[in-house]
């Protein structure tokens, strides 16, 4: 015995005789610590006095003729100055004389400290995932098999379905509703073919409390295959988000939209319909101003009231022109006729639009042409218009009797300044 024990790399020990004095080899040695040499021909009991009451059993059964065993056996013991915890695997196995009578106990021993402390940190840290994984905000579950049994459905996954009583139960027990519906087919073709898939914004119709009506959710997620450690297809995980609230949303801003579409489209029909309407009387009132004049003769108040008719006839004349423009803008009616024209020119016919309402707000207006006399591309009647405008726009907030000043610019790349005083 002692031979193998000193022939071996595995710690050993041997308790021999009436007092169990200990016989071990070098592997032992790192066991033993600071007991170390004293340990060698001393009692057992005196070596390892700090747990002698919890290996004392284990001894006495292997001193009656039958072997011991225990594997990651918790110690307190003091090799070092100081108590620490630490585990042992090992066994005690009798040893007979010559007399064929039990002599001592052989022992060989492994401390398991180290593994133990890992696998309780592991353990630790996946309880930790798992309380992570339960409360994480959203939609989770693992399914096992081709049956997809519930092994893990997280707080999340139980809020979107409606209840918290799925792990262990087939998808089809615990959700019956969804039949019909395509997800039990998409977790059979998953687990079959190994490929994941991706669903977004997909209906959902559950029953959310027990006897209750169908509702509809929509939820994005994946289904994504998991595998054992040979590699072969085990179960699905399934990770998602429920997005009923903001589809719902997204579909009342979308109907919101239609219905500020709607609302538009009408309004500009009624503001082409009523530019058309104003149009009609406009020429009858012109008309019946020049007739007016025309049948005046020298009546000096009649010729001024019909210059008042006729000068207000044009300018709403002209305003109707701009609400059909607006009508036409709105719709995307206005189609640019492009053509080379002077700028001079499109000043003087502004002028002309806009002349009558600064003489009737008495003002005076200077016109201002810098050199250079370059031609344009451009729609006339919107440039006319733009300039237009603008000198409507120089009269209205110039004070009566004020001057207004319109230059003319070369081709800088400057525009056409307006400015009133």
């Amino acid at each position: 015995m002692v031979g193998m024990l000193l022939n071996s790399k595995f710690p050993m020990f041997l308790a021999w005789g009436p007092q169990l004095s200990l016989l071990y080899n070098d592997a032992y040695i790192e066991i033993l610590g600071d007991k170390h040499p004293s340990a060698l021909g001393s009692r057992l009991e005196d070596t390892w006095g700090e747990v002698w009451g919890d290996v004392r059993p284990s001894v006495e059964q292997a001193m009656s003729g039958h072997a011991v065993y225990a594997e990651n056996l918790p110690l307190t013991v003091n090799r070092r100055g100081y108590n620490e915890s630490a585990w042992f695997t090992f066994s005690y196995s009798p040893v007979r004389n010559e007399s064929g009578e039990v002599g001592g106990m052989f022992c060989a021993v492994v401390e398991t400290t180290e593994r133990v402390l890992a696998e309780r940190h592991r353990a630790d840290e996946i309880k930790r995932l798992q309380r992570l994984f339960q409360q994480a905000p959203g939609i989770i579950a693992i399914l096992r098999g081709p049956d997809h049994i519930f092994d893990i459905a997280n707080d999340g996954y139980c809020r979107f379905i409606g209840r918290d009583d799925s792990v262990g139960k087939t998808v089809r027990q615990a959700l019956p509703e969804l039949e019909g519906q395509g997800f039990y087919e998409l977790l059979d073709q998953v687990y079959t073919s190994g490929q994941p898939y991706i669903g977004n914004e997909l209906p959902i119709m559950l029953r959310r409390e027990p006897n209750g009506s169908l509702e509809e959710r929509f939820v994005s997620f994946i289904y994504q295959p998991t595998l054992d450690h040979l590699g072969n297809i085990s179960g699905i995980f399934v990770e998602g988000i429920d997005v009923t609230a903001s589809v719902r949303a997204l579909k009342a801003l979308q109907i919101s939209e239609n219905e500020l579409k709607a609302t538009n489209h009408r309004k500009d029909e009624f503001l082409a319909m009523l530019a058309h309407e104003l149009r009609n009387p406009l020429a009858p009132i012109t008309n019946a101003a020049e007739m007016l004049r025309m049948i005046a003769g020298g009546d000096a108040r009649v010729l001024r009231a019909t210059e008042v008719i006729t000068r207000q006839a044009k300018h709403l004349s002209t305003l109707v022109d701009d609400l059909l423009d607006v009508s036409r803008v709105t719709r995307g009616l206005v189609e640019l006729q492009m053509d080379t024209v002077d700028p001079h020119a499109i000043v003087e016919n502004a002028v002309e639009q806009a002349r009558p309402l600064m003489q009737s707000k008495k003002h005076s207006l200077l016109i201002v042409h810098e050199p250079g006399h370059p031609s344009i591309i451009g729609d006339r009647n919107r440039l006319v218009q733009v300039v237009a405008n603008l000198l409507n726009n120089a009269t209205k907030y110039t004070p009566d009797g004020g001057n207004i000043t319109l230059w003319v610019l070369d081709s800088t790349g400057q525009c056409n300044t307006l400015n009133s005083a």
